[in-house]
């Protein structure tokens, strides 16, 4: 078992070689994960125009809806004889 756990112990040196490539798929992670931050962004600013645009149709058809069945309220003589 000495043997076995001698061997065991012993750790390879971690190649310098292996610095570029670790680098490499660091900046590749980064990249991607800042393009899907962005496309997720762009996702969002979509869905909420959509959304701004049918609250403004629904908020619109609803004005017209309320001026069509205000009663007219005149003031004065002069405002009801304008119309």
């Amino acid at each position: 078992t000495a043997k076995v756990m001698a061997r065991v112990r012993q750790r390879r040196q971690f190649s310098w070689m292996a610095w570029p490539a670790v680098a490499a798929s660091s900046v590749l992670l980064v990249a991607g994960w800042s393009g899907f931050l962005q496309y997720r962004a762009r996702q969002n600013e979509r869905q909420l125009v959509f959304a701004l645009q049918l609250a403004s149709e629904k908020l619109g058809a609803i004005d017209h809806r309320l001026k069509r069945s205000a009663a007219e309220i005149y003031v004065g003589k002069e405002d009801f004889e304008k119309r």
